[in-house]
């Protein structure tokens, strides 16, 4: 599970932003004291959250710390390459010598209930410095440290996974990545959490109008038996009744095959009882019908597989509010999301700033400062907030800040010039 992330010196954001997964002391009110049962998890003597979502206006930086999350995680879970394959510098671009600057980025993680802290900075897409701590009997300790060249890295003798491994041959290929790829060990899961358990739809598998990738996990379910189940029922939960899903494929070259999802529904026939009808699904169902299922076989693996991250912008995008509402609860609910995963979101749906729904550190907020540079901020920072307060009256009020500064369209500005 994650327990923060940190990044520096990225798109719009200059000085380090942190989003944590720790849950604060602070407890809901007693009405909504489920709450707190439901959206956090103990492990690892941690109590981490399970969801945690972004609000802030347009262009204030909410999506650049999950690409920066995304493509960090990305670079390391490759496998080694001679060519970089992700671009991770990237430098705020309102300073000097911007292109000098190094970026930073630091995970903390616990995996297998043990606790591990890791992290790199990159110029010009070469790793300058990295570091691995991790557990050594009850203390954290480092395992190794790089210092600006790939040939001067520190290994310590707790880390006997590097022993025998050949010398880094690339000054852009994380270490940590090169161990992995050659001994099993605890740089191994650290790589296989960042390759298989991080999924995002900004920055490692494309964007969210790519969706032929989300959708082939639900693909996969209607091409299972038993799952194809499982995934009729989990849709049935959001108004999605089908009695059927299959799929039809089609060449449409010669070295290119579409597959189409084939819904099938009954209907009410007059007074001569219910009959059936198939649609395709991206011709006759809503743009919100389309990514729920396309979410839904990502979201039932998570679910059941555990120890998965998803990190999705704007999932509220072509959603009913309500749907938006469930959809976390859902994620938050123990019997549901039975491995812990956990989920990252940014979204303007204020219907979401509930107490009922969530806790207060449970939502960040995105601004950006005098030099244009994004701040990131947890509503359990700011003083003064009842647990029990309407969050989503507030914030719309200005009491959080992270509101977009709107004009209006008649100006004096415009009235004087004309």
């Amino acid at each position: 599970m994650i327990v923060e992330f940190s990044v520096k010196n990225f798109r719009s954001i200059k000085e380090m932003q942190t989003i944590s997964f720790v849950a604060s002391p602070l407890k809901s009110a007693p009405e909504y004291a489920e709450v707190d049962e439901n959206n956090i998890v103990e492990v690892g003597g941690m109590r981490l959250l399970k969801t945690v979502g972004i609000y802030g206006p347009n262009s204030s930086g909410k999506s650049n710390v999950l690409r920066a999350f995304s493509l960090f995680c990305r670079a390391i879970g490759n496998s080694p390459s001679p060519e970089p394959q992700v671009v991770l510098s990237d430098s705020f671009l309102y300073q000097d010598d911007n292109q000098e600057k190094e970026t930073f980025f630091q995970i903390v993680l616990l995996l297998d209930g043990k606790k591990f802290r890791y992290g790199l900075t990159v110029k010009k897409n070469v790793i300058m410095d990295e570091w691995l701590y991790g557990p050594a009997s009850k203390n954290t300790v480092p395992y190794f440290i790089r210092n600006g060249s790939k040939d001067n890295i520190d290994l310590k003798e707790v880390f006997e996974e590097s022993k025998g491994v050949p010398p880094l041959e690339h000054e852009h290929i994380p270490y940590l990545t090169h161990v992995a790829s050659h001994k099993k060990g605890f740089a191994f899961l650290i790589w296989n959490f960042m390759h298989n358990y991080v999924i995002s739809n900004i920055g490692i598998r494309g964007p969210i109008s790519n969706y032929k990738f989300l959708r082939s996990f639900s693909i996969e379910k209607v091409e299972t038996k038993s799952e194809k189940k499982q995934l009729l029922n989990f849709l049935s939960l959001f108004n999605m009744n089908y009695t059927d899903i299959g799929i039809l494929t089609i060449q449409s070259s010669p070295f290119n095959k579409d597959q189409e999802v084939m819904v099938t529904k009954n209907f009410q026939r007059g007074d001569t009882g219910t009959a059936q009808v198939t649609l395709n699904l991206d011709v006759y169902e809503s743009a919100g019908t389309q990514k729920l299922f396309n979410l839904a076989g990502l979201l039932l693996n998570a679910f059941n597989n555990g120890n998965t991250v998803l990190a999705l912008d704007e999932l509220d995008s072509n959603f009913h509010p309500a749907l938006l509402i469930k959809l976390v609860r859902i994620f938050n609910d123990s019997k549901v999301n039975t491995g812990n995963s956990q989920l990252l979101f940014t979204t303007h749906d204020t219907n979401l700033l509930d107490p009922s729904v969530m806790r207060r550190d449970q939502f960040y907020f995105t601004e950006k400062d005098a030099n244009d540079a994004t701040k990131l901020y947890s509503l359990a920072d700011l003083k003064g907030i009842r647990n029990d307060a309407d969050f989503a009256k507030q914030y719309l009020a200005g009491y959080y800040g992270a509101l977009p500064i709107l004009d209006n369209y008649l100006n004096e500005k415009v009235a004087k010039d004309e």
